[in-house]
């Protein structure tokens, strides 16, 4: 071949080598940029969570917070609650007794007859509320 014919098909060589490297370069460049975007989408997919659990956090707070209000109250209306069948039980004996004296039945007083039923039913709701509460807590 004609020596300026080869220096023509040498320099077509080099330029396809360059051209080559060049379409590395651009599919390299589109990975990196393909990357780039995907791990922004993990960014702003997991930036979200930060939010939800920050909000889900304050919710379960604010339920806590409430369930130790109701439980601090029970406790305290069970006291009460407690100390009203004592103090049904001594109205009872006190019917009893005078009952006695007076030789007549003590279900003559009226009312009587209901006090064992409410202190049963009392006492029932005294011991369900703990079970409730230890079934949360758990």
């Amino acid at each position: 071949m004609n020596p300026d014919v080869n220096k023509i098909f040498n320099k077509f060589k080099e330029d396809k080598i360059n051209l080559s490297a060049h379409k590395v370069s651009l599919n390299i460049q589109s990975d990196v940029n393909k990357v780039l975007d995907e791990l922004q989408d993990a960014i702003d997919l997991l930036d979200g969570y930060d939010t939800k659990l920050d909000n889900a956090g304050m919710t379960l707070k604010i339920a806590r917070d409430k369930f130790e209000d109701i439980e601090r109250d029970y406790k305290q209306d069970a006291k009460n609650a407690r100390a009203d069948i004592q103090q049904a039980n001594s109205i009872k004996s006190k019917v009893e007794n005078a009952a006695k004296d007076l030789g007549v039945e003590p279900k003559a007083v009226k009312g009587y007859d209901l006090i064992d039923d409410y202190i049963k039913d009392l006492n029932e709701a005294i011991k369900f509320v703990p079970i409730s509460i230890k079934q949360f807590k758990s």
